[in-house]
Order: C-alpha cells, then structure tokens, then sequence
C-alpha cells in the first residue's frame, strides 16, 4: 500500500471528512483573477495586497513539495428555531461550534505524527487554517476537494458548502489528485437572496457589501449596511442556506466538533453587557473569539436597533457614555432607530458632551429622525 492511501485511511479514521493531495505549483489562473479583483477595490482587510504570496506556495514555504488538504463538516442542524424574535442574535453554524481553526490544526498535527511513524523522521511541513495570504479555496479545488460555488464557496459532492479546510504544506513528494472539475448548477439563488448584494456576479463578492465581513472587521459598520444585519452577531448563512447543493447532504461526525447551544439564538441584552469572563464562556472556545468583545457588543447594539423594541431604550441609554468611542457610535444609532422620546433627550444629552468628532456626527444623523430636530441643538456648529 502507498504512503498516501495510509494517509487518507488515517486521515479518515480519525474524522477527517475529505483529504486531497495537490502539488506546490504557483496558481497563476488565480493571480489574474486576484489582480482584477484589486483593480476593482474588492479587496477585503483581511486579505494580503502581495498576489505572488497569495498564489505561489514556495513563496511561504520554499521546501514545499505537496499540500495534504483536509476539509470537515460543521452542519449539524437546520436553521435555530428562534421563540425570542429580534430579541435574539443569530450566529452562523461555523461560530457555534467548537474553533475549527483548533479542530484542524489537531487533525493535521496527527497526520504528521503518523507519516512520522511510517518513515522513522518527520518530513518539514507548515499547517494552514485561514489564516495564510495562499488562496486555500483554489488550492482545496485543485486537490480534488470540491469546486466552486457562484458564491464563491467550495462545494463537495457529500458535504455541499459546510466544511472548514486546512493545508499541510510538506517537502514530501506525494502523488497529486486530479481537481474536482464538477461545476455550480449556476441557479444564481445564492446571487438574489444575498441581503446586502455582496454577489454582485457570479464567483465574485464584494466585501464591501459582505455582512459576514462586517459582522467581524473591526471598524465601524457602515450605516447603509446596519439595517441588512438584521439580528446577526457573527457570520451569515443565507448563500448557503438556499443552495441547492446543500440539500440532503451528510451531517458532521458528533466527534468532531463540540456544539455549543447556547449559541443557537443567544440574546442580544446578554451579548451586549456580557464582561470578559462572559464573553470567554460564550465565544473563548469558538472561531468567534478572535473578533473581540467589543465587536460583538457593536453587533448586537445593531441588532438591538433593528428589533423595532423601543423597551429596549433603556438597556442602551448608558451605552453612550461608554469609554469605547465605537461603542458609543453604534449606541446612537440603535437610539435613533428605535425612536422614542426617552432616546431623543439620551441623544440631545450625549451631544452636549460628546468629544468624538465620528461620534458627534452619528448623534447628529440619527437625531434628524426625529421631527423635532432643528439646527440649533447644542453643541452644533452653525
């Protein structure tokens, strides 16, 4: 038997849903796509402006021979049930379970350890889970994982679009699997039900319009952007929900992933006033984590003010006069999206004391919401 049939039977003995082995050859059809992309300003934060460390693996890493990659499902039940209305956040399947970043990294660090015993030395390697400039997506198609979705998700035959990848990069000559040259059906369902229009063609999103990019970029969301979130505190399924590849798929192995419940409809006021200890409790375990507290109290001050519950008004009040200027933003937007007037005179107040120059204009755009708004209110500036 060859050392890569032993690594998949490995691999899937202990969970791995799907492995593919690919070569380390640069990924030049991606380097085009990638610089039109720039070109066209649809570059989100959290991707690398260097297109040749984003495509060519010996540029990571120079040994590079093979990349063993793994992909594990995360769907393990439909949409959360939600009793609580707005009142409750939603949160996507890939957050409420345990971080899949450590999942991997795990499952990685066995299959190392298990060459190691077949060849008596550990062979030089380098794991990947998301966090790398290299276009892990293209790399997992050439490998035979799964193909690309027109929502630019990977797409397996079994799995549909639930599965979080990894890469071992390895000096180690294996045998490459062919790509997966299955194609989308190209029903463009992902495209019409986007809420913000990120799918603006097929196979291309703009970050810019992208709420699972908000829900977790650090500045402050946009206000054209604030009233798609709806209840959403981190990531959005919505592209996945409605595909059709989807459908009838397998579910995750129970031994892969810790589900955290907790998680399936949280509340919006737990999130909000949740401390460090609380936020460790909810989100320590999860991918969710690396956003930050702070983050996810802006989200749910969001979804907050797009509950349409003015009782509310009051939890958020105090909230302006919190030391984080983001944090005080948010609070004024939400107050001048529920109305009311106990958040009229919180918003005038706040205005008079407010030092933040983005600040005092937030105050100022949601107080226009209200009709007794006139030029003259305190602190502006004529």
């Amino acid at each position: 038997m060859s050392l890569k049939k032993e690594i998949k039977d490995y691999a899937y003995a202990i969970g791995i849903d799907i492995i593919g082995f690919t070569n380390a050859a640069p990924l030049l059809e991606v380097q085009e796509i990638l610089f039109e992309r720039q070109k066209k300003g649809l570059v989100s934060a959290f991707e690398s402006d260097d297109l040749e460390m984003r495509t060519n693996p010996l540029k990571l890493f120079p040994q590079a021979k093979s990349i063993i990659v793994i992909g594990v499902s995360y769907y393990f039940d439909e949409i959360p049930k939600n009793e609580n209305g707005m009142l409750a956040g939603k949160i996507a399947r890939y957050a409420r379970v345990k971080d899949y970043h450590k999942v991997l990294k795990e499952k990685m660090s066995k299959i190392m350890e298990f060459i190691k015993n077949k060849l008596s030395y550990m062979p030089q390697h380098r794991f990947l889970v998301d966090t790398s400039p290299l276009v892990e997506r293209a790399i997992a198609r050439r490998a035979g994982i799964g193909w690309l979705g027109q929502n630019a998700a990977i797409i397996n035959k079994v799995y549909g679009t639930y599965i979080v990848l990894g890469e071992i990069i390895t000096d180690l000559e294996l045998q490459p699997d062919p790509p997966d040259m299955n194609e989308c059906y190209k029903c463009k369902k992902c495209l019409e039900v986007c809420p913000a229009g990120a799918l603006s063609a097929p196979y291309t999103v703009n970050p810019k319009r992208c709420l699972s990019y908000w829900t977790q970029a650090k500045d402050d969301i946009p206000r054209e952007i604030r009233p798609l979130l709806a209840n959403r505190i981190v990531g959005c399924d919505t592209c996945q929900e409605i595909c059709p590849h989807n459908k009838d798929i397998e579910k995750a192995k129970e031994t892969n992933f810790t589900k955290f419940e907790d998680l399936r409809t949280p509340d919006l006021l737990g999130i909000l006033k949740m401390s460090n200890k609380k936020f460790k409790e909810l989100f320590g375990q999860t991918a969710a984590s690396w956003c930050g507290k702070r983050v996810l109290q802006r989200n749910a001050l969001v979804a907050l003010g797009n509950s349409g519950n003015r009782e509310m008004v009051d939890e958020i009040i105090p909230y302006l006069s919190d030391e984080r200027p983001q944090i005080r933003l948010h609070a004024a937007w939400a107050l001048g999206q529920l109305g009311g007037e106990k958040a009229f005179e919180a918003l005038k107040n706040s205005l008079q004391k407010e030092a933040d120059y983005k600040v005092r204009k937030e105050i100022e755009d949601s107080l226009k919401n209200y009709p007794a708004y006139h030029k003259n209110l305190p602190g502006k500036q004529n």
